[in-house]
């Protein structure tokens, strides 16, 4: 098994002179959507070819910096504004007390339209340009804008592909390579750090992970490491990376609830709730839940290369204790993971195509996803949740990460 800090190094050499295009994909968190939270327990999840496009150009020489999103509805100018004083400072108040205030960052980025939508633009280059000050380097001021396919938008409502860590991990990496930094290590630890703060720190990394360096199992990073940014940028991290792509026989299904979405940040919260009210119960249960995901890992392994009946038998078998679970974990903090209507959606899928089936990630309403022994057993299952008022998504696994992209894709893409 690779050890810790597997890495996949980008082949792609570019000119910082000349325009960049990189594209991140969106990812399906298949297995461990909770317990990945905790330290030491894994996750699977799956890269798909819905993705997030990014160009970055130079600018002129008057420091002005622009970063369009028009996803999240976002066309700003902005500057980055060096700290003179990086030294702890001390504020004296009426009655003469000293107050310690946290220790500035090596600059700021200030955007002249600074709107709840640019949270994750706005992280993802002030992370990078912390990093660049950090290592002394001269910024080269640039235009960044990204767009998303259409599966991210699909509905009105959220997909669920994670379109917040493909735009990051797209961000980032335009904007090292912009700068002549073409490191996947790097590219991973200032996304994972622009994406937690952009978070309130609360997620567990797998996302980001997942649109770096494609499907893969994960286990998650000491939260200190984003802490100790940006001297902690080029260290050595303690989460785990495999890459390990789905089966190439399963067929993927998968669907949008429209107009529904669901909140990670409020369904971690009452996860979290419950942890802390219940420690014990929780840590039985994560327990249990952990042991499910590694051995439903292990089987689909396994399917690569024996695709026997008892194989398939028995990664069903954990994959459903697993989702079983999870829906406990659910009833006992009061998160909708697997609301009841959910629940018998899923289980008519298992009857109309599906051979797994569940709401991935984090749950609720977010989509459906369920993986198929049969195009045909896809096509039915896509079929009956359009029945039932889902919206199926045009998307295919790819099992990718980010990437340099040339004109050819772009095209190619475009007539999809």
């Amino acid at each position: 098994m690779p050890g810790k800090n597997q890495m996949a190094n980008s082949s792609a050499s570019k000119n910082v002179n000349t325009a960049i295009r990189v594209s991140a994909p969106g990812r399906v968190g298949l297995i461990g959507g909770y317990s990945i939270l905790e330290k030491g327990n894994v996750s699977y999840s799956f890269t798909v070819d819905a993705r997030v496009h990014c160009e970055i150009t130079p600018a002129g020489i008057d420091g002005k910096i622009r970063i369009r999103a028009p996803q999240f509805g976002l066309d700003t100018f902005a500057s980055w504004k060096k700290n003179t004083d990086a030294s702890t400072k001390e504020t004296p108040k009426k009655d003469q007390q000293k107050i310690t205030s946290p220790k500035p960052t090596t600059g700021q980025l200030i955007l002249e339209n600074d709107v709840p939508a640019a949270v994750f633009a706005k992280a993802a280059a002030q992370t990078v340009l912390e990093y660049f000050e950090y290592r002394k380097m001269k910024m080269r001021p640039f235009t960044l804008e990204t767009r998303s396919d259409s599966a991210f938008t699909q509905g009105g409502g959220k997909s669920g592909l994670g379109s917040s860590a493909a735009a990051t991990v797209a961000m980032v990496h335009a904007l090292l390579l912009h700068h002549g930094v073409n490191d996947s290590k790097i590219t991973h630890h200032c996304a994972q750090v622009a994406h937690s703060k952009a978070q309130g720190k609360v997620g567990s990394g797998y996302d980001v992970a997942a649109s770096v360096f494609g499907s893969q199992e994960y286990e998650r990073y000491s939260p200190e490491r984003v802490d100790g940014f940006p001297k902690s940028a080029e260290k050595p991290w303690d989460y785990f990376i495999r890459p390990l792509e789905v089966p190439g026989f399963f067929h993927l299904a998968l669907a949008t609830f429209p107009q529904e979405s669901t909140s990670t940040v409020s369904m971690t919260r009452l996860t979290g709730a419950w942890k802390k009210a219940h420690p014990k119960p929780y840590a039985e249960l994560m327990h249990d839940l952990n042991d499910a995901n590694v051995d439903a890992i292990a089987y689909l392994e396994q399917l690569h290369t024996e695709k026997t009946e008892e194989n398939l038998g028995l990664f069903k078998d954990f994959f459903e204790s697993g989702r079983a679970l999870t829906r406990q974990l659910g009833e006992q903090s009061g998160a909708p993971i697997e609301p009841a209507d959910v629940r018998e959606l899923i289980y008519q899928s298992l009857q109309n195509g599906a051979f797994v089936c569940k709401s991935p990630g984090a749950g609720g309403k977010d989509n459906l996803v369920a993986l198929c022994l049969t195009e045909k057993d896809a096509e039915k299952v896509k079929a009956f949740w359009k029945r039932k008022g889902l919206e199926p998504l045009d998307v295919k696994i790819q099992n990718q990460g980010v990437r340099v992209e040339n004109d050819d894709t772009l095209l190619s893409k475009e007539k999809k």
